[in-house]
């Protein structure tokens, strides 16, 4: 299981540094889903409670990890969330 969560980290890694950037990436600050100006381990937290969900265009079902909107939470979502990790300068409505 180790060496799984290695080879996911090391290809999230490359993606971020060779700079995938999907079509569909409308923010440079996806990744701020408390609107507070930064990408932290709040944001995160929030991202990862509906990890997994494949509902996400149900009405009534908010899934804030659906950041490209076609309504699953996957890996899609999560390259996006990590492009900007760690800023501290987004906009903040």
């Amino acid at each position: 299981m180790k060496g799984i969560r290695w080879l996911l980290s090391i290809a999230f890694f490359m993606c971020v540094v060779m700079g995938f950037v999907p079509a569909y990436a409308v923010s440079p600050c996806d990744c701020d889903l408390n609107n507070d100006g930064r990408c932290n381990m709040r944001d995160w937290l929030i991202f990862g409670q509906d990890w997994g969900r494949t509902d996400c265009l149900t009405p009534g079902v908010n899934c804030e990890c659906d950041l490209n909107n076609d309504g699953r939470c996957n890996m899609r979502d999560w390259l996006l969330f990590g492009q900007a990790w760690g800023r501290t300068d987004c906009p903040t409505q």
